[in-house]
């Protein structure tokens, strides 16, 4: 018995091990899918106006007291790396290598200034102490290399702040505007406050099998999972089907069903919250989940409770099947 306790236990915590692994992979995947998206989330608006000059069009976002901390970006469409870059309130930035990025003076300063990707930073013209792209043979200066440890179209991207100081001149028909806010913003509120807007989400919530699904994202991670829980089912049965002869024994010497049927059920769930709190804390040391962990523990305790009210139907079943 107490054999089959110790190595369940440890099946467990390899699984629950693997288990961290697979949603570290996740939180991994999605921060590159992230970057790839000049670090836009999933929640980012696309705008399509009829206003053809954009400085006007930003200052009806910049005033407007019903949108707050927002980035948005123009982007080139003939230029796909180049994007003019204005941000209100609080927001997220991207990860840097060296220097900053935008602050608020920025998008106020009569020069103007511009963050890179660290893939372009290889190709600055840097006298002195000063970096510098070239842009429309203007040279802008550079305050700030983007990037990450993990390879991403961010590295390719320049981000050049919108200002007084540079006029965009850019023209609504060869620029995508994207908004993105920390909170979600509801599209009534962007097509309410912005005139002749026509507002879509930037990653439809698309079905199952297509672009943007999540299962389509994370497969070998959702196979991963899949294998877990046939590796827990496994385990389950291999213990049910040794501890059948102990029922027999138990029978044999007069206990009661309901105390061979509790006993054996406290036991399994003892041995699967040891292997599980071990394999889950031995992963998280090892891995640093930051954003998918309550779901981690989500699955985790699902799992949990869902084999342990397998195994005590199992059991009750056999115990009864005995007393016939």
């Amino acid at each position: 018995m107490m054999r089959r306790r110790y190595i369940f236990i440890v099946v467990i915590l390899l699984l629950t091990f693997f288990t961290t692994f697979l949603f570290f992979k996740m939180q991994e995947k999605d921060l590159i899918t992230k970057l790839d998206n000049h670090n836009l989330s999933e929640n980012a608006y696309v705008l399509k106006t009829k206003e053809q000059n954009l400085d006007n069009y930003n200052a009806t976002l910049v005033n407007s007291k019903k949108i707050t901390d927002f980035q948005i970006h123009y982007q080139v469409k003939n230029k796909k790396n180049v994007s003019y870059f204005y941000a209100k309130g609080s927001y997220e930035q991207p990860p840097m290598i060296s220097g900053t990025f935008f602050s608020s003076n920025d998008f106020l300063s009569e020069v103007p200034v511009a963050v890179v990707g660290r893939n372009v930073s290889k190709t600055l013209y840097s006298p002195f102490h000063q970096q510098y792209y070239k842009l429309n043979g203007q040279y802008v200066a550079v305050i700030g290399i983007m990037g990450d440890k993990y390879n991403s179209e961010l590295d390719n991207q320049i981000f050049i702040a919108m200002s007084d100081a540079n006029p965009s001149k850019l023209k609504a028909d060869n620029t995508n505007i994207v908004l993105d806010s920390k909170d979600v913003m509801t599209k009534p509120t962007l097509t309410s406050k912005l005139a002749n807007t026509t507002v879509s989400k930037q990653v439809k919530a698309d079905l199952i099998l297509t672009n943007h699904s999540w299962i389509r994202r994370h497969w070998q991670q959702t196979i991963g999972l899949l294998a877990v829980i046939a590796g827990v089912a496994l385990a389950t049965y291999i213990w049910i089907v040794g501890v059948s002869k102990q029922i027999r024994n138990q029978k044999f010497i007069k206990q009661s069903n309901k105390l061979i049927i509790w006993n054996n059920l406290l036991i399994y769930m003892g041995s699967f919250l040891v292997g599980g709190l071990l394999g889950t804390a031995i992963g998280q040391s090892q891995f640093s989940i930051k954003t998918n962990t309550m779901i981690l523990y989500e699955f985790e305790g699902s799992l949990f409770i869902i084999a342990s009210a397998i195994f005590y139907f199992v059991i009750n079943r056999k115990v009864t099947k005995q007393n016939k």
